[in-house]
């Protein structure tokens, strides 16, 4: 019921990083389900295989090549088990019509242009760029697939653009400014600049057309799974446990894990979203929704 009130769904790293897929869409997701069927078959016969092959050791008598081995699988695992649940999630966006846009973090140029192409054959909407790091850098004056068309919905966007952070920019004048000057189909943008300056309505009205002229959606991020001390909603004196939706501390500097079943932390969010929609925007990016993962590590299911 959730997936037919969603538009689409973001996905990081399919056509470039440690998890990419290497063949068309199409075919891994018919390969996933062949196989399923396959498993499904065995059980009935009493043969339990597990969804993500998994090699068992010893490897070799000496330790640090068995070390080495024993990293290098758990490496192919993660690869496999992150795959199969992506395969999923796919699977059933398209199955119900729904967008699927990526972000895609490359090492070379030649990379990020295969990604573009791929990402064209696939029928999914990109955003690409040549390095790692935070979705924080100035736009291309001319992104791939521009084009003069009104976007009012996600599934008509060719390209799209998510500025997540706005430290860079200057003013918050000058970081509308910067964004307004594009031709981008969909602006994912935070509700404040620099984490801390509120747009307001005037700020999201200019952001909503291309500069050839033609309306584009303007999209709010919202992290669900993660709250930052950086934030505008931050307070002072807050910690792990307290209050207690923060459950723990993340990897990244000022970043907690969040109780997302909290009713203190949903109350906050539901604030978070009234204003974002009193705002004029499009619509929103829920972001940091993996975090479910994270609590499944620490609380394994039927273990």
């Amino acid at each position: 019921p959730l997936v037919k009130v969603l538009d689409g769904i973001v996905m990081d790293g399919l056509y470039c990083g440690p998890f990419s897929f290497d063949k068309p869409l199409g075919e891994v997701i018919k390969a996933r389900k062949d196989l399923d069927l396959e498993l499904a078959a065995e059980r009935r016969r009493g043969i339990h295989r597990p969804p993500v092959a998994v090699e068992l050791g010893p490897f070799s008598n000496d330790a640090a090549e068995e070390l080495r081995k024993y990293n290098e699988l758990r490496l192919l695992q993660a690869r496999a088990e992150t795959q199969r649940r992506e395969i999923y999630a796919l699977d059933v966006m398209r199955a119900e019509g729904r967008n699927v846009m990526t972000v895609e973090m490359c090492d070379k140029q030649a990379e990020m242009e295969a990604a573009y192409r791929s990402a064209l054959r696939d029928k999914v909407t990109p955003f690409a760029k040549v390095g790692n790091g935070p979705l924080d850098e100035a736009p291309r004056a001319h992104p791939a697939f521009e084009n003069a068309i009104e976007v009012l919905s996600v599934a008509n966007a060719r390209n799209w653009l998510p500025i997540l952070r706005s430290d860079r920019f200057g003013t918050k004048g000058k970081f509308i400014e910067a964004i307004a000057n594009t031709n981008y189909d969909v602006v994912v943008v935070d509700v404040a600049h620099r984490s801390a300056d509120l747009l307001v309505k005037a700020d999201v009205q200019r952001l909503k057309f291309k500069k050839l002229g033609p309306r584009r959606l303007v999209l709010a991020v919202m992290p669900v799974g993660r709250a930052y001390d950086w934030r505008w909603y931050w307070q002072k004196g807050w910690e792990v446990g307290n209050p207690a939706f923060l459950f723990a501390l993340d990897d990244g500097p000022g970043t907690f894990i969040t109780d997302v079943g909290s009713g203190e932390w949903r109350g906050l969010l539901g604030k978070y979203l009234a204003g974002i929609m009193d705002l004029g925007f499009d619509g929103i990016v829920f972001d940091d929704i993996g975090t479910y993962q994270w609590f499944e590590e620490l609380m394994p299911l039927g273990g």
